[in-house]
């Protein structure tokens, strides 16, 4: 797989999630952008991401969807609301949750959310992220990723491109209980 053929949404394009749009692009990933915001998703355009007003082309037309949500149940919310579009998709989506709230309860949303979406064929991976919005917009974060061997594997070039070093330290919900 290489950047030049992979589509990747990014979901919340606050300092952090704009910060990774940028970097995939500037990376050669065709990537979509989406916040609620349409401030932050025209800022986007600046960056080499194409804004989207509706969470339908993320979710149809992505192979990765990073999520930059301030919560695990946040991205559970969104993916729960848009999984008519994941069940018809055609494809593997793999979704890689940034998310980086110090809750008890995020490991186990993160779980359940991997559990959910293996069971319809896709992947989920919990990576909450290190280094700030400099960090995020130079593609050289810590991640700390929890999530299946096979995920990490092919969602690699996404998680390289958006981080300097990236550590995978065990099943979902690892990444929320590392960070």
């Amino acid at each position: 797989m290489t950047a030049e053929r992979t589509s990747v949404g990014v979901v919340g394009l606050g300092a952090m999630g704009l910060g990774m749009a940028t970097a995939l692009a500037a990376k050669g990933f065709a990537v979509k952008g989406f916040d609620l915001s349409k401030a932050r998703r025209a800022l986007a355009v600046d960056g080499g991401v194409s804004p989207v007003a509706s969470l339908d082309e993320v979710f149809v037309d992505t192979d990765f969807i990073v999520f930059s949500l301030p919560t695990a149940k946040d991205v559970a919310a969104v993916v729960e609301a848009n999984l008519d579009a994941l069940k018809s998709a055609g494809r593997r989506v793999v979704i890689i949750d940034t998310s980086t709230s110090e809750s008890d309860i995020e490991p186990d949303v993160s779980r359940d959310l991997a559990a959910a979406l293996a069971d319809i064929g896709h992947g989920f991976i919990d990576a909450p992220v290190s280094g700030g919005p400099a960090g995020a917009a130079s593609g050289k974060l810590t991640i700390m990723i929890g999530g299946s061997d096979a995920d990490i594997a092919v969602a690699g070039p996404v998680i390289d491109a958006m981080s300097a070093k990236a550590l995978h330290v065990g099943a979902s919900g690892a990444g929320n209980v590392a960070k």
